[in-house]
């Protein structure tokens, strides 16, 4: 054996007969601050912001994304209408960094309305404001975003869940939010209707990060899960067919 293996090896075993000496008290004490740290994750509102201009590409210019930090992410909410059908997810851009689609979903009989959660591919670890970029392979009649600090071990979440229901006004979505306090959840939705200005609502275990913003023919809203239970997203109109287009995303240790 090569002088320097043997002398790691036998640090490690004189480290490991000490830590056998020491009384169980003091065992107790040291081998949890031995272990590596839980990193739990936070999820922050920052800012929001919409345009009725259609377009194929739609730049929000110096949204708040939060105090940079190493570990820090950022988590844009995306709602669009086009005409006609499309199945095609949007692509997002934070600082001229690319983002990845973490749950998407579309709908509609006529023209689409979509609502996704989109996180940058890596790390936003300098600046407290980026141009956010949202651009398509089709014209979007409108299109809103809503951005969020994220600071978690991993960018990707745990959970997703999507859904399109359409139906007479109002329309509920209600799910059983499992989301424990080491979690954090976003919910997302679009709600629409073909021929007036919908009202898409939160109730339940669920905080609106901000009023719902209203374009015609479409309403977007986001906001987080607080405690674990009962959650309802809701489409409303005045009269006629409504729709809702939502997702949510959950990140843990």
């Amino acid at each position: 054996m090569k002088g320097q293996a043997r002398r790691h090896l036998l640090k490690v075993s004189s480290l490991g007969m000490l830590s056998l000496l020491l009384p169980r008290a003091v065992r107790a004490w040291v081998a949890p601050r031995m272990r590596k740290a839980k990193v739990i994750p936070t999820l922050t509102y920052q800012s929001n912001d919409s345009t009725g201009t259609d377009s194929t590409s739609n730049t929000f210019s110096s949204k708040t994304i939060g105090a940079a930090a190493d570990n820090r992410y950022v988590v844009v909410a995306v709602a669009w209408r086009a005409v006609g059908l499309k199945t095609d997810p949007c692509t997002v851009t934070v600082a001229g960094q690319a983002c990845d689609v973490l749950v998407f979903k579309t709908g509609g009989s006529t023209n689409t309305l979509a609502a996704g959660i989109f996180v940058t591919q890596a790390p936003v670890v300098s600046g407290t404001t980026a141009n956010v970029v949202v651009s398509a392979g089709y014209s979007m009649t409108r299109c809103f975003i809503a951005v969020y600090r994220l600071t978690a071990a991993s960018r990707l979440p745990n959970e997703t869940r999507d859904i399109y229901l359409s139906g007479s006004t109002p329309q509920n979505w209600n799910f059983s939010s499992q989301k424990t306090a080491d979690e954090v959840e976003l919910v997302v939705t679009h709600g629409g209707t073909a021929s007036a200005t919908p009202t898409a609502s939160f109730s339940g275990n669920i905080s609106s990060s901000f009023s719902a913003i209203n374009l015609e023919y479409g309403s977007f809203r986001a906001g987080t899960v607080t405690t674990a239970g009962s959650c309802t997203v809701t489409t409303t109109a005045s009269s006629g067919t409504v729709t809702i287009q939502a997702c949510t995303a959950k990140w843990g240790i």
